[in-house]
């Protein structure tokens, strides 16, 4: 049986196998797929395609011979099926990697947000009040997890542990905002997406891998977000009562942040490191003690 050569634009080429899988079974689909009416032989069909572009309609015709034609298109049918199906499944299982940033430190990178942040504060501020309660003993890791109020929160886990603790340091951060501030990486943030639940478990799993090395530290906001600083409960979500249950073996460390205007026109900057917490104590009340004591100390008679 002859095989007749056919020209058939590039667009088709990439189309074809794909639109005629799809209708191999129905021959008569659209007059796409027809027997001719001057065929030889009933084992010729006749295959007219359309393609439309900005510049002209083209139509194109060709002979094939069943057999080649059946060949073909089963088998690439059966490729692309195959390969649909696959990519599907391995989107499903992995796709949520893709949204996950990994904390790149490096040594220049540490140091030198140190002493931008040094200056910041300063800068910025009247005056910053730091207070430490917790003095982590040689190869401890530690789980700190503060308040969630300012844009400043952001360079506090940098600035604070090389001042006070020399652990290796890492701290969570939004994807969408340390794609923003791609330098975060450098000093020790990876990102969560409270959005899609295997991404944020990703990354819990990530912090706790990271905890189990000797004289570590993972800085976390529980509340998801930046929420405005108001008198009421702190909402947090699962992932640090998570992390504590898996990495039973770290101290658990509440940061309290407030910023405090009343005193003068530059603001004053108030931190207070408690104590670690024990067993049974409840993460976001006792957060709530720390801010409470803070604004007591300012606000005596409120």
């Amino acid at each position: 049986m002859a095989l007749y050569p056919v020209k058939v634009p590039i667009s088709i080429q990439y189309l074809a196998p794909v639109v005629c899988t799809k209708i191999c079974s129905k021959c008569s689909t659209n007059g796409l797929l027809s027997m001719p009416t001057n065929a030889s032989s009933s084992s010729e069909l006749r295959i007219k395609f359309v393609t439309t572009s900005l510049s002209r309609d083209k139509w194109s015709s060709a002979y094939f011979s069943t057999s080649l034609l059946e060949t073909t298109l089963y088998g690439f049918g059966r490729f692309f099926t195959n390969f649909i199906f696959i990519f599907k499944y391995l989107f499903k299982k992995i796709h949520f990697l893709v949204n996950f940033i990994p904390a790149k430190e490096h040594p220049f990178y540490l140091w030198f947000f140190y002493y931008v942040t040094a200056y910041l504060l300063k800068r910025r501020f009247n005056r910053v009040h730091i207070e430490v309660e917790y003095h982590p003993s040689k190869n401890t890791s530690t789980l700190f997890y503060l308040n969630h109020n300012y844009w400043w929160d952001a360079l506090m886990p940098n600035y604070l542990n090389r001042r006070f603790f020399g652990q290796k340091a890492r701290g969570m951060m939004d994807i969408r905002e340390l794609k923003k501030y791609p330098f975060f990486t450098k000093i020790g943030a990876f990102s969560v997406d409270v959005e899609q639940p295997k991404s944020s478990i990703y990354s819990l799993k990530y912090a706790l891998n990271h905890l189990q090395t000797a004289n570590a530290s993972i800085y976390i906001f529980p509340e998801g977000e930046i929420v405005p600083v108001h008198s009421g409960p702190l909402q947090f979500k699962r992932g640090l009562k998570w992390l504590q249950t898996q990495a039973g073996f770290v101290d658990l460390v509440p940061i309290a942040i407030y910023i405090d205007y009343s005193k003068s026109s530059k603001p004053n900057l108030h931190i207070n490191i408690g104590s670690e917490l024990l067993p049974d104590e409840d993460h976001s009340r006792y957060l709530e003690k720390r801010l409470a004591l803070i604004k007591n100390r300012l606000h005596p008679s409120k």
